[in-house]
C-alpha cells in the first residue's frame, strides 16, 4: 500500500484459513477473534511508518505470520531466545516492534484482544484495529 505520495507505507500478504487451523492445532490455543479476523481480512506483514519509503532500521513493526506466532508462542523460534525473557507464558507475542521486543495478546485472558507490552497489566490498545489505525 502507498500513501498519497506514492511512498511504501505497509506490505501484506495473505493468511489462509489452513494456517490459522494449524496454528491453533499447534499451540492449543484459539486465536483472539479481532487477530484472526485481521489475518482473514488483511493478513501478515510490516506496517511501515517511515515518510520516504524506507523500512525503519530499528522499528520493525511486524504483524507475526501465524507459522512463526506458533513457534514464538511454544518457545520453538530460536531468535526468540531473549526475547522469550520478557514474555509471560500464555502471552501470544504477535507483534514484533523490532530490538527484542514483542507485544502480545493474552488469548486465555477475560479480553483476549487487547494489546499489552510484556509485563504491564493496562492495555495499550483494545484490539488491533484500534492498533493499527493508531500507527
Amino acid at each position: 500500500k502507498t500513501d498519497k505520495s506514492g511512498d511504501l507505507r505497509t506490505a501484506f500478504w495473505s493468511v489462509s484459513a489452513d494456517q490459522l487451523t494449524q496454528f491453533e492445532t499447534q499451540t492449543g490455543v484459539t486465536l483472539p477473534p479481532e487477530l484472526r479476523r485481521f489475518y482473514e481480512q488483511v493478513g501478515h506483514g510490516r506496517i511501515q511508518l517511515s515518510r520516504n519509503g524506507e523500512w525503519a532500521e530499528f522499528d520493525l513493526n511486524i504483524i507475526v505470520e501465524p507459522g512463526r506466532l506458533a513457534s514464538l508462542f511454544l518457545r520453538n523460534d530460536p531468535s526468540f531466545e531473549v526475547d522469550a525473557e520478557l514474555v509471560e507464558d500464555g502471552d501470544l507475542p504477535f507483534f514484533d516492534v523490532g530490538s527484542h521486543c514483542y507485544l502480545v495478546m493474552r488469548p486465555n485472558s477475560c479480553d483476549p484482544d487487547a494489546i499489552y507490552w510484556p509485563c504491564d497489566i493496562t492495555p495499550i490498545s483494545k484490539d488491533i484495529w484500534e492498533f493499527t489505525d493508531r500507527l
